[in-house]
């Protein structure tokens, strides 16, 4: 696999020369009059325009090697006959960089160094063209094998940081393959440290800051401060380099989720390994699009994500030297619909024809919609719907239930039925026959209620029970002159409810 340098700073320029395939410089001066020319040699089997080589002119008086802040005057792409010339230069003094752009060759720093330190300074005065040869070599290289994480989708890189006067610089870099092998070619001698991706080349926004996939170093590091180092001589092959990505430190890296994938359920996120400290961020997505306000650690599972792949994924800056990082955590089962929080109803009300019977629902889910549907022995009432019936003749002796039926959008619709009533009774209120008055008798007419209910009297005076008085027929006393008579009427059966009805009062006792 071809190693890819990552000199940002010359990406731009790059994709004008390589289209042409010739050797053109930066734009210059009038002035800038002076050139470097000369031709690469390269290792057996690479030819110039596989390499794709570029070659940086560098000024040496105060500068100091920088090819992250654009600190080469003047660039030339290598043509393929290997001859190069760099133009727009002014007079003055010089290095050459090579850098074998996507071959399987180091850059080389004229005539034969590997840093900007020890190499050599090319002089050149006003209008005046100076010529130099370069020999590339192969480079070293670094393989292994890395497990975890998303490589087995093809998402992961590896890359290769060289240790250089001023700070560690990319000296190159390859993707892992499906099967998580990659190799990492054409680097120069020195010592480095290798930065591992889960997530290749993924990049997003994350409240207006981009981050990158899980980063991964050397030695089982999450940070590149902690990483370990490999050192390596010219041409070397080392291999057996490997790195896993699922555990750093001995604790898992990716996040995990707890709960059940069902609506109205809450589901929990675990963050995986992250430096103590860190300031976690979270995001919930659903079939990896990103719920609206899912931004902390859990996530109450709505109607909206129903059918769908439930994940998060956890945002931290876990060092200065890297923005925003993000790992995900494995997709969830496909979210069910919820269960409703449901009561069995009850009915209040005395089952006689001509009363009132009310539904009490209980406590179901919050939001939850309920509709009502009346019976009699277990067929539907007509037009029954409501949250009370009165009870018509159609009724009599039958026993009655409600059946309360609950929707809520994401949510399985749950029936629940009540118990059964006592059958419904017909009952009377009766009437007072006869003269109030002392020593006049009262009759009790009971009116029509449920066959063969046994019906007991009570007489009254002003409300309250008179002694003895429990026939269906009473003398009114001296006692209760001046005051009214009402009679109540019970009536009992197995198999319905106790009923009592009391009559109207009679005028005041003469």
């Amino acid at each position: 696999m071809r190693a890819l340098h990552l000199r940002a700073a010359s990406a731009g320029v790059v994709l004008g020369l390589v289209a042409t395939g010739l050797a053109i410089a930066m734009p210059a001066d009038a002035a800038d009059t002076a050139s470097i020319a000369g031709s690469v040699t390269y290792p057996t089997g690479v030819t110039a325009i596989e390499a794709m080589t570029r070659a940086y002119a560098y000024p040496t008086s105060g500068a100091t090697y920088n090819d992250d802040a654009e600190s080469w005057t003047a660039v030339a792409t290598v043509g393929a006959d290997g001859t190069f010339v760099i133009t727009g230069l002014a007079a003055g003094s010089y290095k050459v960089l090579f850098d074998g752009f996507g071959a399987d060759a180091a850059a080389r720093w004229w005539p034969a160094a590997d840093d900007f330190e020890s190499a050599a300074s090319v002089t050149v005065g006003e209008g005046e063209q100076v010529g130099i040869e370069a020999e590339l070599d192969a480079g070293a290289t670094i393989s292994g094998t890395v497990v975890g994480g998303t490589v087995s989708e093809g998402l992961g890189w590896a890359l290769a940081y060289r240790r250089e006067t001023g700070g560690w610089r990319t000296e190159g870099s390859a993707e892992i393959a499906d099967d998580g092998s990659y190799r990492i070619e054409g680097m120069r001698a020195g010592t480095y440290r290798l930065m591992y991706s889960a997530v290749g080349g993924f990049e997003g926004d994350l409240d207006g800051e981009a981050f990158t996939g899980w980063q991964e170093w050397s030695g089982d590091a999450m940070s590149s401060a902690k990483a370990s180092t490999v050192t390596l001589t010219a041409e070397q092959d080392l291999t057996g380099v490997d790195a896993d990505l699922d555990t750093v430190a001995g604790v898992r890296t990716w996040p995990t989720v707890s709960g059940t994938a069902r609506v109205g359920s809450t589901l929990k996120a675990k963050a995986g390994a992250w430096p103590a400290g860190t300031k976690l961020t979270y995001r919930w997505y659903a079939n990896g699009r990103l719920i609206p306000g899912a931004t902390s650690s859990t996530w109450k599972l709505t109607a909206a994500q129903r059918g769908a792949r439930v994940m998060v994924g956890v945002f931290g800056r876990k060092t200065t030297d890297v923005g925003w990082e993000a790992t995900f955590s494995p997709a969830t089962a496909t979210v069910a619909a919820g269960t409703l929080s449901t009561a069995t109803p009850t009915v209040s009300g005395t089952a006689v024809v001509g009363t009132k019977l009310k539904a009490k629902t209980g406590t179901w889910t919050s939001g939850t919609k309920l509709t009502y549907r009346w019976y009699a022995n277990g067929r539907a009432i007509s037009k029954a719907t409501g949250s009370a019936y009165t009870l018509t003749s159609a009724q009599k002796g039958k026993k009655i239930t409600v059946k309360v039926t609950g929707t809520l959008n994401g949510y399985t619709t749950v029936g629940r039925t009540s118990r059964a009533s006592t059958k419904v009774a017909t009952a009377a209120t009766p009437k007072i026959s006869g003269t109030a008055k002392v020593g006049k008798k009262l009759t009790a007419k009971p009116g029509t209620w449920t066959s063969g209910m046994k019906l007991a009297y009570r007489w009254y005076a002003n409300g309250k029970a008179i002694s003895k008085a429990t026939a269906s027929t009473y003398t009114v006393r001296k006692a209760q002159k001046g005051k009214r008579i009402t009679v109540r009427v019970t009536g009992t059966k197995a198999g319905y409810p106790t009923v009592s009805r009391t009559s109207k009062a009679t005028s005041k006792v003469r």
